[in-house]
């Protein structure tokens, strides 16, 4: 595979990871100018007395977003040049750079799963 197609394989990784977390900002911030008010919006949630499965799981999704959108960025920099340290097969150019974020993620994913139980 060559350099400048590996290159912009990693960019187009990159941008999705930027999209990623702008979506996650996206929603992290219209929470949390909600909290500052009535909490009649997309905070609302949180105000119930009974905390079933669905409103845990908008709990985690909470805190997964949150960790997505503060530590993915500080790893930009790690994912792309491991991306173009290990640009993979021709079949599968971003293969390597998948499941390095997934990893990642998934680790920080468990602790925002003891976060939120704690």
């Amino acid at each position: 595979m060559s350099t400048a197609r590996s290159a912009v394989n990693t960019g187009v990784a990159a941008a999705t990871l930027l999209i990623v977390v702008t979506l996650c900002w996206w929603w992290i911030v219209g929470t949390a100018r909600d909290m500052y008010g009535p909490m009649t919006g997309s905070a609302a949630w949180m105000m119930t007395k009974r905390w079933d499965g669905p409103h845990v799981a908008l709990l985690f999704a909470m805190w997964s977003a949150m960790m997505v959108s503060m530590m993915l960025p500080s790893a930009v920099s790690a994912i792309v040049g491991y991306g173009l340290a290990r640009p993979g097969t021709p079949a599968a150019p971003v293969a390597p750079m998948c499941v390095f974020v997934a990893a990642y993620v998934l680790v920080w994913m468990l602790f925002s799963l003891a976060a939120m139980l704690a």
